[in-house]
């Protein structure tokens, strides 16, 4: 089981999850889509960030705002800036982690990618993960809203088809999350029955001052701690992610 061991090269091993956030950014500021994501990667590895998390294609989240807000699938990054982001994460030393909407994204991302994430809504999408394991590269596997069986029938999966590194990830699907209800004594008890995985755990409640709850999960075993990234905590949505200065306090 070595082989598995330390997914990440430090620990704790901070992700900024950019995810569809730089769309935001960019309306407000009135700059192209690709501009403000390498921004948001530039300003992350200067306050500290480790690893960078883009969810990349027309995935459940982004189709809900297709709807709300009349974008188009056109308004997304292309591909070929994906691959400049990667070189950009490369070049500044920042792991680059991508959670694929569908199997079109790992094709053609595949080379440039250095871990793959699957969100907890394809945790039980066997197939899905199957085809993202054959592509031997580490996995941080979402653990949210999942059953014990369920997680390991995926670890199963993974297993079978690779001796690469994996990672699990305890959340909560609610955004934001109520502090109460980040139920963190997950992360021992994902400890205890994946003792020779890293465990993590993605953050969606509201930063404070201390950055309490990173710290928490920290202390309870979470070697691997995400949460969304961004420059305007006052925007829509955002204020659940953390932003340089969050970052700053936690890691310094």
């Amino acid at each position: 089981k070595g082989e598995y061991v330390n997914i990440c090269n430090k620990h704790p091993f901070l992700i900024a999850e950019i995810s569809f956030n730089y769309y935001d950014l960019a309306e407000k500021e009135e700059m192209p889509y690709f501009d403000v994501a390498m921004l948001l990667v530039e300003k992350a590895k200067e306050c500290g960030v480790d690893g960078i998390n883009f969810h990349v294609g027309d995935s459940e989240f982004l189709h809900c705002n297709f709807e709300e807000e009349d974008i188009t699938p056109d308004d997304q990054l292309t591909f070929e800036d994906y691959r400049k982001l990667s070189q950009c994460c490369k070049e500044l030393g920042l792991v680059f982690i991508v959670t694929p909407a569908d199997t079109d994204v790992i094709d053609n991302l595949d080379d440039v990618v250095d871990v793959y994430k699957i969100p907890s809504s394809d945790l039980t999408n066997i197939p899905f993960i199957d085809y993202i394991s054959n592509k031997a590269k580490p996995i941080i596997l979402s653990t949210a809203a999942s059953t014990l069986n369920e997680i390991k029938e995926a670890v199963n999966c993974i297993e079978n088809n690779s001796n690469f590194k994996i990672a699990l990830m305890h959340s909560v699907l609610s955004y934001p999350t109520k502090i109460e209800d980040a139920n963190l004594l997950m992360i021992k008890d994902l400890t205890q029955y994946f003792e020779d995985y890293n465990i993590g755990y993605s953050d969606y409640t509201i930063s404070d001052n201390s950055m309490f709850i990173l710290t928490t999960a920290y202390n309870y075993g979470a070697v691997i701690l995400e949460k969304y990234f961004t420059l305007d905590k006052s925007l829509k949505d955002h204020e659940f992610a953390m932003d340089e200065d969050d970052v700053r306090i936690f890691k310094y």
